[in-house]
């Protein structure tokens, strides 16, 4: 027994070792500074919230040397931001949820000041969930490895070295979420190529209310539109005030988030309402916000 946490430890050991490179100290806030990882040669991944100043944001290597970074574009809706550093950096090896398995060791990995280093199991793997402010996280990923003050923008490491996400404090109420690879893909790919993340917009709010049961549906809630922007997507359609969405694209909705995620700009999207106690169906053509 002893014998094998030997060489467990070495392990986690040889993994920290293996992506100390590729995790630098990121400085773009007031106060304690925070950690990102490295996405290509000149390009790295951090939290929305590290990257707080739009300027005078500085990078440090595992060599101690700093370097000047440019703010690329934010996305707080998934609490990412993406920085480009001139120089020949060490890109980290991403790996998306696919093949992980419950009960896998995983290890966090940041530098705040300083490389430091938690390990844990991975205790549950799910789908596509929602943040508070509407965005999407690709893959639900829990880790019992601990998180500590700078921790956010560091990553989150199997034991063969490879990424599967980095940590954020700004997503759940523990401070201990995981933005998966796949999320941080498909978000830089939209930052590099327009500087920020195209999101669908109708110009609603709306809140989650009981639907009657004699409607013979499934769901139990919808969403009533509580406020409508003139002049937007929503209004142009015909949508009201007391409304209430049940389905987008036949599929039901229930959480103003999950509305938000699944607008594409530019598409028509079929809506089923509830209007004065019958369910009408329309169209209407997303906007872009």
């Amino acid at each position: 027994m002893l014998n094998q946490t030997e060489e467990r430890m070495d392990d986690f050991v040889n993994v920290i070792e293996h992506v100390s490179d590729s995790i630098v100290q990121v400085h773009g806030r007031r106060g304690y500074p925070l950690s990102g990882v490295v996405w290509s040669e000149n390009t790295v991944i951090t939290t929305n919230r590290a990257a707080e100043r739009d300027e005078t944001i500085e990078i440090k290597l595992a060599d101690e040397s700093t370097h000047k970074a440019t703010l690329v574009g934010r996305d707080p809706r998934t609490d990412l931001a993406v920085l480009n550093v001139e120089g020949n950096l060490k890109a980290a090896t991403w790996k998306p949820a696919e093949g992980l398995k419950i009960g896998q060791w995983l290890v966090r990995v940041a530098r705040p000041n300083g490389l430091r280093a938690t390990h844990g199991i991975l205790g549950y793997l799910g789908g596509a969930w929602h943040t508070v402010a509407g965005g999407k996280i690709d893959d639900a990923i829990y880790t019992d490895a601990d998180t500590f003050t700078g921790f956010s923008g560091g990553a989150v490491v199997t034991t063969k070295g490879e990424v599967i996400g980095i940590s954020s404090a700004a997503l759940n109420q523990n401070g201990n979420a995981v933005i998966s690879t796949s999320t941080i893909q498909r978000v830089v790919a939209a930052i590099l190529e327009h500087g920020y993340v195209k999101r669908g917009y109708l110009g609603i709010s709306t809140q989650p209310i009981s639907l009657p049961e004699n409607l013979g549906l499934e769901q139990r809630k919808g969403l009533m539109i509580i406020a409508v922007e003139d002049d937007s997507p929503a209004a142009k359609a015909g949508l009201a005030l007391g409304d209430t969405l049940v389905h987008v694209d036949g599929k039901p909705v229930e959480h103003p988030a999950a509305l938000v995620s699944s607008l594409t700009v530019g598409q028509t999207v079929s809506l089923k309402i509830l209007r004065g106690g019958q369910l009408h169906d329309m169209n209407v053509t997303v906007g872009e916000r």
